[in-house]
């Protein structure tokens, strides 16, 4: 399923990955701050 959806819509894992990046960095952001 997973490798499906990557050949079939690279730009939208892409993004999801992006995103997921994104999200860790304002996490470990936050850790940081408190």
């Amino acid at each position: 399923m997973e490798e499906r959806d990557e050949h079939s819509c690279p730009r939208c894992t892409h993004l999801c990955d992006l995103q997921e990046k994104l999200l860790e960095r304002k996490a470990a952001l936050f850790m940081g701050l408190k």
